[in-house]
């Protein structure tokens, strides 16, 4: 699994302007708050979305994602995005936009292309 506080910190980190891999203080305190609105929903998540997330100690692992479709997987790159944004961008107060938000999120991240290898292709 991948552990879920790292990745979203990357992608505040880069959101901020910077290199993805330093973070300031700030940035780790929003992250610990993001994964814990992922912890909270993780059974619906997995009932409903098939995305999986395991608490292994203190920390929140992503352990599976759903199959969209047959032999298409996500890019590794937008993980970081995707979390993050399942954290802050889904309404899970109200059940219609909740769905239609993870929805939304599941879509731009399987629609997201791999980043190609070299030039042209």
């Amino acid at each position: 699994g991948i552990e879920v506080q790292p990745c979203i910190v990357q992608a505040l980190s880069v959101s901020d302007g910077e290199d993805g891999i330093t973070a300031t203080e700030e940035q780790r305190e929003h992250a610990a708050e993001m994964a814990n609105v992922l912890e909270e929903k993780k059974d619906m998540l997995k009932e409903y979305f098939e995305i999986e997330l395991e608490k292994r100690g203190e920390n929140l692992f992503l352990t599976g994602l759903p199959v969209l479709l047959e032999g298409h997987s996500p890019s590794p790159n937008a993980l970081p995005l995707f979390l993050m944004r399942m954290a802050t961008e889904v309404d899970y107060t109200e059940e219609k936009g909740c769905f239609e938000g993870i929805c939304s999120e599941l879509g731009n991240f399987y629609a997201e292309l791999p980043m190609s290898g070299g030039k042209g292709k």
